[in-house]
């Protein structure tokens, strides 16, 4: 969770990011978890379940509310659209160590040939 300590601050990296986001933004916010829209067109750009996977974060955040009022303290919004990345790095950096330590430990198990 190191990863996270900048997040809140950092603005989305175009051109890619703030696509995806806004179209899991409108599908919060027209109630239409089916079909996401970017500019008024039809955003298939992505598998449905990429966009999806934003909308939990912003539902847990309260991400729906803030668009209602139009208020985003601390960059909650930035910070719940990048919470998964953060967390999928996370146990991927857990994941290699747990190889890792795994290797090194058959490693000094097997005899070594003189």
């Amino acid at each position: 969770m190191f990863f996270s300590l900048g997040s809140f601050y950092i603005a989305f990296y175009p051109p890619d990011e703030p696509k995806y986001v806004d179209a899991a933004l409108r599908m919060i916010e027209h109630s239409n978890y089916i079909i996401p829209f970017f500019n008024c067109h039809i955003r298939f750009d992505k598998p449905i379940f990429y966009y999806l996977e934003l909308v939990v974060p912003f539902k847990l955040f309260g991400v729906d509310y803030m668009l209602k009022t139009g208020h985003n303290p601390f960059g909650i919004i930035e910070y719940a659209a990048k919470i998964l990345s953060i967390i999928s790095g996370s146990l991927e950096a857990l994941y290699l160590y747990m190889i890792r330590s795994t290797y090194s430990m058959i490693k000094k198990l097997q005899p070594t040939a003189l």
